[in-house]
């Protein structure tokens, strides 16, 4: 069972908006075999927009990609699926709600947007905020959980997630996706993130994530725009 409820004054008073750092979130064997079953995995699949998978997301691939998509991890990523399903679960539900004070918090069993994610050599995000709506349900993204799966990556390779100040546009946390490091934050229309660093890792080497997004019935601000807005 994790407990998060000691971060939580931290995690409310972080800059440049909520956020926590977490090493180690995952067992450590469950890390491991994670890592195994990924680089396994076969059925990736990426943005079909031309000028976003070229410009913005480069080189960035993820599962699931479609509902059906879903069934393929239980099946092919058994270690992933559990893990995913863990933060989904009611009890990791009722932990993020007490560090981060937003009630009823609901996970979302499609993924949709999350799941795991692959972005290889000479691939970056461009900086964003993400969308707001969920595209098939009618519910408001509130909180992000990335999950670093990368054990021997090098500072100098890039990919750092980079957390930036909204009206300056300034770069306030930056943080190495190295293995089992997890950062939750809070999204909204100011919430600027991505890697726009152009990842230098060796060509065999990728970088891989878990991603989980979390809803709420009601939206914590008035914007209606439903995509992600790219900086």
């Amino acid at each position: 069972m994790i407990n998060l409820g000691h971060l939580r004054t931290s995690y409310q008073l972080a800059k440049p908006y909520p956020h926590v750092v977490i090493n180690d979130l995952l067992l450590e064997s469950d890390a491991k075999q994670c890592i195994k079953e990924i680089d396994e995995f076969q059925l990736w699949g990426s943005l079909v927009d031309e000028y976003t998978k070229t410009q913005l997301q480069v080189n960035k691939f993820f599962t699931p990609w479609c509902n059906d998509n879903v069934a393929d991890i239980e099946r092919d990523m058994p270690t992933v699926w559990k893990c995913l399903q863990y933060f989904n679960s009611q009890p990791f539900l009722t932990e993020l709600e007490y560090l981060t004070g937003i009630k009823d918090l609901i996970a979302d069993d499609t993924f949709a947007g999350g799941g795991v994610h692959k972005t290889l050599s000479d691939g970056k995000l461009s900086i964003h905020t993400d969308f707001s709506k969920h595209p098939d349900k009618p519910l408001y993204r509130r909180l992000n959980l990335l999950i670093y799966l990368n054990p021997i990556w090098q500072n100098d390779w890039n990919g750092t997630l980079q957390l930036l100040d909204f009206d300056t546009k300034e770069k306030i946390v930056e943080i190495s996706p190295k293995m089992n490091t997890a950062v939750i934050f809070n999204t909204s229309s100011k919430s600027l993130h991505g890697n726009p660093d152009t990842i230098k890792s060796p060509p065999h080497i990728a970088r891989y994530s878990l991603a989980l997004y979390y809803f709420t019935k009601t939206s914590f601000e008035e914007d209606e725009s439903t995509g992600a807005v790219w900086y």
